[in-house]
């Protein structure tokens, strides 16, 4: 028993060291970023066979593990090559982490808040890094401008945006929380605060769908909160006042945010003759072809070739750039029915966690809500669903919102 309970103890120590490293992994190093990824979901397994404790296995859970074996047999079916073979068995571990950040690492309310508090602060100086990189044109950590006009920041892609999307939201919100519970109103300024200076980096970033969910997410926490916290009504009208003068200051100085916006219309307004439109055009195409179970995770770089060839599209890429319409065409019906019913449960369990908390104890689920609403916001163009980082990105973040959803009920339990 002795032996067991220190295997336990060196589990949790490794797996909390392997979250620590996550939020800077993903700015700075996103082979390092994974394998932390991975060491937490191997970790979390070893540790649920030690406890003989398989609670973790909800229904979103299930739907997402369901979704991933008809990633597999599809794989199977339609490739059968090693490589692709591995890669949908590899996925696995989002799920996987996801199921450990909400369920077992930042099931203890101290660990959360402490660990929201680093991610804001490694957003913090992720945000500096890149608003000098803006001012300068190299930034701090020695990186470049994308083609002049768009940040990085230390990350090695134009991604920099995305990053603070993700991950801003239901920090910044937990910490609002305790803030407001401690009657601490320097630090609930201090963290509206930050929020803008976060927004700023998404706005100066030239991420065209990063933008648009970061005003998604700050929308729907300031609209939940304006329904659902009236006594707060003033500041929060007061917060959107400022944060509407900072996007029109920005809009109107800088002039690529100028154009970019100008490219947004004339895009939305041509939108099947964009690239993104005959991404979408050759998507539905395909699944018409492999209506069931797809036409294989990662197959789409080499199954849109043919449609281009034939006049039916003008422009193919990797994948589809949108995770809704990838996770159908590369799935199928059966695939995509699982991912879906995981979103359906995710959404209806943080409408729930909202409907019975009270005053500013709300704020949570609304973080919740908003990162859910922002990762699976169907409208947009997106990253691809099984791209390493982009999922890894994808999965922390909502595992880390869910977390946050959920700390009503350990509020309850203290």
């Amino acid at each position: 028993m002795c032996a067991v309970s220190q295997v336990k103890t060196y589990c949790l120590a490794i797996a909390c060291t392997a979250l620590v490293l996550l939020p800077p992994l993903l700015a700075i190093s996103r082979a390092g970023a994974d394998i932390s990824l991975s060491v937490i979901g191997f970790i979390f397994l070893m540790h649920s066979m030690l406890e003989r404790d398989v609670s973790w296995l909800r229904k979103e859970v299930l739907a997402l593990f369901g979704f991933w074996l008809f990633m597999v047999l599809s794989s199977l079916i339609n490739q059968g090559h090693w490589p692709e073979i591995s890669h949908a068995l590899g996925w696995v571990r989002f799920p996987l982490v996801y199921a450990a950040l909400r369920y077992w690492l930042l099931v203890d309310r101290q660990r959360l808040e402490w660990f929201c508090s680093w991610t804001v602060i490694v957003l913090g100086v992720v945000a500096c890094d890149a608003l000098y990189q803006h001012w300068d044109g190299v930034s701090l950590s020695g990186r470049p401008m994308y083609n002049g006009v768009r940040l990085t920041g230390p990350l090695s892609h134009p991604n920099v945006g995305n990053y603070f999307t993700k991950l801003m939201f239901p920090a910044s919100v937990l910490l609002m929380y305790r803030a407001l519970k401690n009657d601490n109103k320097i630090q609930a300024v201090a963290i509206l605060c930050l929020i803008l200076l976060y927004s700023s980096v998404v706005l100066l970033s030239g991420e065209r769908s990063a933008s648009l969910l970061m005003l998604l997410g700050v929308g729907t926490i300031e609209f939940g909160a304006l329904v659902f916290l009236p006594g707060f009504r003033r500041q929060l009208i007061a917060f959107g006042i400022v944060f509407a003068l900072m996007m029109i200051t920005l809009h109107s100085t800088q002039n690529f945010m100028h154009q970019r916006s100008q490219k947004l219309l004339s895009d939305v307004n041509n939108f099947w003759h964009t690239p993104y439109g005959q991404l979408y055009i050759g998507s539905f195409t395909l699944w018409k072809e492999h209506p069931l179970l797809g036409i294989g995770p990662g197959n789409f770089l080499t199954a849109c070739p043919p449609l281009k060839n034939a006049g039916i599209v003008t422009y193919c890429d990797m994948h589809s750039h949108n995770i809704h319409i990838q996770a159908l065409v590369e799935t199928g019906l059966l695939g995509y029915a699982c991912f879906a019913l995981a979103i359906v449960l995710i959404l209806i369990q943080g409408l729930r966690t909202l409907r019975h908390t009270k005053d500013y104890e709300r704020l949570l689920p609304l973080g919740g809500l908003a990162i859910s609403i922002i990762v699976f916001f169907p409208l947009i163009v997106t990253q691809g669903l099984f791209s390493n980082w982009a999922a890894s990105l994808l999965w922390v973040a909502l595992g880390i919102g869910m977390a946050v959803t959920d700390m009503p009920a350990k509020n309850e339990r203290a």
